[in-house]
């Protein structure tokens, strides 16, 4: 099973990574790779019925903690896992890193337990490559807006919470620089798109060094 074929989606709500998640599917299918595309919370029929518990219903932030693993273990054995051991690609819209964000950069929860949980639930199923998509709260709540839809309770924060939610995902990439790359999403579609298609070619570069390099 190879970690550099588990890719990931994250940013805070409205940053548009949504609209990027297929484009990126179609461009490593365009280069011949099989691709599944999943996201989280959700990715099994169960851990759905869950995002919508997590998403929408209020509860104790060590409830949503353990929700949010529960719902994460189901995903990991059922459709990452599987995925991965048979040679295909995965692509997940949010992962670990959403529960950093909100959990504890927004919400306060201790690191530390989110890591013991991460260790338990995940082992080494870590993603390879994660883009963060990134614009200014101003301009998230102007495209959320423009969507019309109703907005789960993450969403329906005050803009504090979500500051402190752009500022994890901003300390993420700075911790894991080679893991996590930053988008300014805030540009043209077309300008967004060349910076994902650099990242792209930069890590499928790096990744098949390292394959031809093992013994």
């Amino acid at each position: 099973m190879e970690k550099g074929k588990f890719i990931t989606i994250e940013g805070t709500d409205g940053a548009g990574k949504s609209t990027f998640v297929p484009e990126m599917k179609a461009m490593l299918e365009a280069q011949g790779y099989e691709v599944i595309l999943t996201r989280e919370p959700g990715g099994t029929p169960f851990a759905e019925e869950l995002r919508e518990i997590i998403l929408n219903k209020p509860m104790d932030r060590m409830t949503a903690l353990l929700l949010a693993f529960a719902s994460r273990n189901e995903h990991i054995e059922n459709v990452i896992k599987p995925a991965l051991e048979a040679g295909k690609y995965v692509i997940s819209d949010r992962f670990t890193d959403s529960t950093y964000a909100y959990q504890c950069a927004a919400k306060g929860f201790p690191e530390s337990s989110l890591k013991q949980l991460e260790t338990i639930v995940q082992g080494d199923t870590r993603p390879g490559l994660t883009f963060v998509f990134d614009v200014p709260l101003a301009v998230s709540k102007e495209r959320l807006a423009r969507t019309g839809k109703v907005p789960d309770k993450f969403e329906s924060e005050d803009d504090a919470f979500k500051e402190r939610v752009y500022k994890g995902y901003k300390n993420l990439v700075k911790k894991h620089i080679n893991r996590c790359k930053l988008i300014d999403s805030s540009q043209s579609i077309e300008a967004t798109r060349e910076q994902v298609l650099l990242h792209l070619d930069e890590f499928f570069l790096g990744f098949k060094k390292k394959k031809q390099m093992k013994p």
